[in-house]
């Protein structure tokens, strides 16, 4: 690998990455909207909200799609790369689109489980210890949330399987 593909890949992955963070700020609002609805107790609006935050990040997928398919030009314009980087830039941006779908759609699910306690991460566990001041307090106890969390390690590692058997038979 030389320096002009491995510019052509920062560049494609900080492109993707100013994309894809605008839409995971999106899905954002499903963690306020039914994080509050799980703490009424109305799993009709839970299960509402995470239909309407995966349509609309399925949604947001189109225009991600044309942004990374004008990613070659993009980075020619704005960045003032050699016309071969940019090149470069473009053929990873596109290779990127048939996977946003299946993200936007994990993202939500993601999401679903997150606001019903289902994803933990540190940072959480800490508040959670902080606010209660008990480390074992019942909304802070991990057997609680361990049954909701197993749908999204499952999804998560068979996607990994998948990265690795479709790097296998397209890189390598």
């Amino acid at each position: 690998i030389g320096t002009r593909e491995l510019a052509a890949a920062s560049l494609g992955s900080a492109y993707w990455s100013a994309i894809w963070y605008f839409m995971l700020g999106v899905s954002t609002a499903l963690d306020t909207l039914a994080s509050q609805a799980h703490g009424a107790g109305d799993a009709h609006a839970v299960r509402q909200w995470a239909i309407i935050a995966s349509v609309v990040l399925l949604a947001l997928c189109l225009p991600a799609a044309g942004l990374l398919c004008a990613a070659e030009w993009v980075v020619s314009a704005a960045f003032g790369q050699p016309a071969e980087v940019s090149a470069m830039v473009g053929v990873y941006c596109v290779a990127l689109i048939p996977g946003l779908p299946f993200l936007a759609l994990f993202t939500g699910l993601q999401k679903y489980q997150q606001s019903q306690c289902g994803v933990r991460d540190p940072n959480q566990q800490v508040a959670c210890v902080t606010a209660s001041g008990r480390p074992h307090a019942p909304m802070c106890d991990p057997a609680v949330c361990r049954v909701r969390m197993a749908p999204s390690v499952w999804v998560y590692a068979l996607t990994n399987l998948l990265n690795v058997a479709f790097n296998y038979v397209f890189i390598w």
